[in-house]
């Protein structure tokens, strides 16, 4: 893919981590903080080393590159122009970029055969260019025993955090992951020594940003975190995250070619760059003591800004302090990154401007430093909602796991069905949030969901397809595909159509969950629904074709190429992997991922380009129309002439996610949870809402057949819109509408 007020928060994953190559066990009891000041290790960090099947081994990376660090891994670690005499590293932190496309055929096998001579544990995370394309999440699963993990070693405590989502190009931390974090280190010392590994930065803006950082930083706060290593840069450097020292891995190519070495000697932590040019010498990177530093500290209750947002545009105040306190303190707010008009108020308080605020989830960060902005006093933070009663929230319920799959609704009583990335199914009842059945799929659901009477179909990580009912969640059937099944199902003629992330379309039996025919193979991922064309089945893949299989045995019946791969050295991930193909009529039409649209003939022969700059595209309610979601703030109406309807300028942004028409609207979601409801005729604008704080939206709208909107945010929320409130006249505003989140 290209990348409070709230009913409840339910369930907390809490799962333990083993190294690659160690056998399993849980997480140690967190030693005294004590243990880390007179221990003396070290151990190795790297990232953007891509390994490939075939690279030859004198090439600059990959394995090359693997078996060099493995050499260093070795033996002792000592840097004699520093003066530091190290013992040999304990291990090696990766985060992430292990492969250069995910996991396609031979790539893990490669990667276990670069890193055999390890003689140490190593401890991966996943890059971008890991899980966007062919996801080795599952690899990474059966090695680690989870997506997120930590281990107590020498008096420190380490985490391992994963930013990025299966078949999802968007940097993104999975709610699960976010409360398990909150939950593992409830259970240490606060002086203990944490480091956090991970591929992003916390603050990296490839994160729906600043929620993310809020978040995060609202659960390491009050720990002793010492160090944050990332992937994300091509150059190793150090740098200061709000008080907290980050450092990035850089590359296995190029001047950079090298590992960060960390060490501990008496109680101070060291990050040194050691270059794979041996003429090049080593460099420190960060200096520092373990010891929690002392010293003034921000604090500033936030609960009712938390629990009741704000409900006017007149100002609203924060009574921050210092403690212990300090002269002329610089205040900044920020809200949704933007800082904000503050004006003094009595004792203290800070007057925080509403004037601007649009009507939803919003974040609100406090920072408070010295006058010269040279050391920072701490960060407090709010996600918080304004709304003045005039649209009508049904409510907010938190999940415990992000959705990137389009729920369904059904059944009397009325209820939505959620697919989690933790593996969840859940029915909701849609009156009241409260949950009515849960059912385990074994992994994470990425492909939204389908439907046929009381059956839900869809595929999971765990590499199976799932047929359940969706009155009580039970199970009907599940069919074996062999690999994660990331694809969005098609069912038609009681035959269900579905792609897995090794290239293969399945089609399987509805009513006995038994295989027809199999397609061997794409030479990508398929994450599309497949399009029922006639006798064809049509579908894209992350090699850069469409392809046309004959329904009745899936025997080939035409490849297209992308026109975009004509581009020079274009590869697969520029194609059409994340478009659903749209019949219209006698063609059919694809947008990839550079935002060209295009048609395709019956004999797969592509057409000129209709338009560029599209993300995502779905038809409209009377059959000839279509929607386009522009990635420049635009959603398109086009006629089947291509011609456009209308065009209308809301948010929207470069994610594929397609429109929805319903009842003579049509929704559309912009990245970071901005919803816009248009009339579907003319194109007007009749009412937004901002549904998340600014988390990516990565599953597309639905609405049920009350009216209600349901949007699901990466954040693991889910937000139920009954519309925009029609003001009564001489009824008090308030008697409107519930109360709002």
């Amino acid at each position: 893919m290209r990348g409070l007020s709230v009913t409840g928060v339910i369930g907390v994953w809490t799962w333990v981590a083993v190294a690659v190559g160690q056998p399993s066990a849980t997480r140690p009891a967190t030693t005294q903080p004590e243990a880390a000041g007179g221990a003396s290790f070290c151990f190795l960090h790297v990232a953007n080393a891509p390994v490939r099947p075939g690279t030859e081994a004198d090439s600059p990376d990959g394995p090359a590159f693997a078996a060099w660090v493995c050499g260093e891994a070795g033996r002792a670690a000592s840097v004699p122009s520093l003066d530091l005499d190290l013992p040999a590293p304990a291990f090696i932190l990766h985060t992430g970029d292990v492969t250069a496309f995910g996991g396609t055929e031979g790539v893990w096998a490669a990667v276990e055969k670069a890193f055999a001579s390890l003689p140490v544990p190593v401890h991966f995370m996943a890059g971008p260019a890991d899980n966007a394309w062919n996801p080795i999440q599952a690899p990474l699963r059966r090695r680690a025993g989870a997506d997120y993990f930590s281990f107590d070693r020498f008096g420190c405590h380490f985490v391992g955090l994963p930013s990025t989502l299966p078949q999802q190009g968007v940097a993104c931390i999975d709610s699960a992951a976010l409360y398990w974090l909150r939950t593992d280190l409830a259970a240490v010392n606060a002086k203990t020594p944490v480091i956090l590994f991970m591929h992003h930065a916390p603050d990296s803006p490839a994160l729906a940003q600043p929620a993310s950082w809020s978040l995060v930083h609202e659960f390491i706060a009050n720990h002793n975190v010492v160090l944050v290593l990332h992937g994300e840069g091509r150059t190793a450097a150090h740098r200061v995250m709000d008080g907290i020292d980050t450092v990035s891995a850089g590359s296995s190519v190029g001047p950079d070619a090298g590992y960060n070495l960390v060490s501990v000697q008496e109680g101070t932590l060291r990050v040194v760059r050691r270059f794979r040019d041996a003429a090049t010498a080593p460099r420190v990177l960060l200096e520092k003591s373990l010891t929690p530093p002392a010293g003034p500290r921000l604090s500033c209750n936030l609960n009712s800004l938390n629990l009741y947002g704000v409900r006017s545009r007149q100002p609203f105040a924060l009574k921050p302090q210092i403690r212990p306190s300090v002269d002329a303190p610089r205040y900044e707010v920020t809200i949704d990154g933007v800082a904000v008009q503050t004006s003094e108020g009595a004792r203290g308080a800070l007057q925080v401007s509403a004037a601007d605020l649009d009507m939803g989830g919003h974040v609100l960060c406090l920072r408070a430093t010295d006058q010269e902005r040279q050391r920072s006093y701490g960060i407090a933070s709010s996600r918080f909602y304004f709304n003045d009663l005039s649209v009508n929230v049904g409510w907010v319920r938190n999940l415990p796991a992000s959705v990137t799959a389009a729920p369904i609704t059904y059944g009397d009583p009325l209820r939505v069905i959620v697919g989690e990335t933790g593996g969840a199914l859940r029915a909701i009842r849609s009156n009241s949030s409260e949950q009515l059945w849960e059912f385990d799929a074994g992994g994470p659901i990425i492909g939204s969901l389908i439907h046929e009477d009381d059956a839900i179909l869809f595929g999971s990580g765990d590499g199976h397809v799932y047929c359940v009912a969706a009155d009580e969640g039970q199970l009907e059937w599940k069919y074996a595909a062999g690999c994660p099944v990331y694809g969005i199902a098609s069912l038609i003629d009681e035959t269900v159509y579905i792609g897995d992330v090794d290239g293969r379309l399945h089609a399987i039996d509805m009513v006995l969950g038994e295989r027809k025919w199999l397609f061997e193979r794409a030479g990508g991922s398929i994450e599309c629904r497949p399009a029922v064309w006639g006798e064809l089945v049509v579908f894209t893949a992350w090699d850069g074709f469409i392809y046309a299989v004959n329904r009745k045995d899936g025997s080939p019946a035409w490849k297209a190429r992308s026109p975009s791969l004509e581009a020079k050295d274009a590869d697969g991930r520029v194609g059409p992997g994340d478009c659903s193909p749209l019949v219209q009529g006698d063609r059919i039409l694809v947008c990839d991922a550079t935002g060209l649209l295009y048609s395709v003939s019956q004999e797969g022969k592509p057409g000129e380009p209709i338009a560029r700059d599209v993300a995502a595209i779905s038809p409209a309610a009377d059959g000839t129309s279509y929607y386009v979601r522009a990635t420049n703030d635009r959603l398109v109406k086009r006629g089947p002439d291509d011609k456009p309807i209308w065009e209308t300028a809301v948010p929207t942004g470069r994610l594929p996610v397609p429109p929805t028409e319903a009842n003579g609207r049509v929704h559309v979601c912009s990245d970071t949870g901005r919803l816009s409801v248009l009339d579907a005729r003319s194109g007007e604008v009749l009412w937004r809402y901002r549904a998340t704080h600014g988390f990516y939206v990565l599953a597309p709208v639905t609405v049920d057949r009350d009216g209600a909107v349901y949007i699901l945010g990466g954040d693991g929320s889910i937000t139920r819109l009954l519309g925009k409130m029609e003001p009564r006249p001489g009824a008090a505003s308030k008697a409107d509408s519930k109360p709002a989140p």
